[in-house]
């Protein structure tokens, strides 16, 4: 059996894309709330020097990886190249 994760990086939340001084807008703003994202903060910084001393992988190939790494398919979204190119690297 394959588990699959339908939304691994959070709703872009563990992207680093949104941090309390800028939540996400319109309809993400009603469940990603400013207190989630302080809580989260820390967890990002972990994510950041996990991708630094692994050849500078952000935080989102970071918390990819290890998605995988558990032998879970992860489904993510992509809105434009710069992205798809960002989760390609999540293998290397």
């Amino acid at each position: 059996m394959t588990l699959i994760d339908y939304s691994p990086l959070g709703q872009g939340v563990l992207s680093g894309k949104y941090i309390p001084e800028k939540p996400p807008p319109g309809i993400h703003s009603r469940t990603i709330s400013v207190k989630y994202l302080e809580r989260v903060q820390l967890l990002l910084n972990h994510l950041r020097e996990i991708g630094h001393d692994h050849g500078g992988k952000t935080p989102a190939q970071v918390a990819l990886n290890w998605v995988m790494c558990k032998g879970v398919v992860p489904i993510v979204g992509v809105k434009d190249a710069d992205q798809a190119r960002e989760n390609a690297g999540t293998m290397g």
